[in-house]
């Protein structure tokens, strides 16, 4: 979207705000030291041309046009709420869908997740 992919919606579940909190949280759950990541990061600039940096929801999003709908879930420990409710603060015209009990994982399964975003989608 931001390199010019034309639309007009989208939906983000359980979005990562800044990746560089991510890998660091990936690091910590797998054991990996900070050379490690440091490691992985620099190979995915290099593979993708891009800088880390620029993989910033929280950069890119004042400057996105579509109409976005977040869902999220108070409980997910891998990305943390506050984040996707900070995305829709900062991407214009977005709203935030809180749910609760469902964490990183089963939110992707639970079909009114999924009828939330079809209808967003498709209205």
């Amino acid at each position: 979207m931001r390199d010019g992919l034309a639309i007009t919606k989208a939906v983000f579940v359980a979005p990562p705000l800044n990746p560089s909190d991510y890998t660091r949280q990936f690091g910590a759950i797998f054991g990996l030291s900070d050379e490690v990541i440091h490691g992985l990061r620099k190979r995915i600039e290099e593979r993708f041309l891009r800088k880390w940096d620029d993989y910033s929801l929280a950069t890119m999003a004042p400057g996105m046009s579509a109409d976005l709908l977040v869902v999220h879930d108070r409980d997910d420990v891998e990305t943390p709420w506050p984040g996707g409710a900070r995305l829709v603060e900062l991407w214009p015209n977005s709203r935030l869908v809180t749910t609760e009990g469902l964490g990183h994982r089963r939110i992707l399964r639970e079909p009114s997740v999924i009828e939330k975003a079809v209808e967003f989608i498709a209205s």
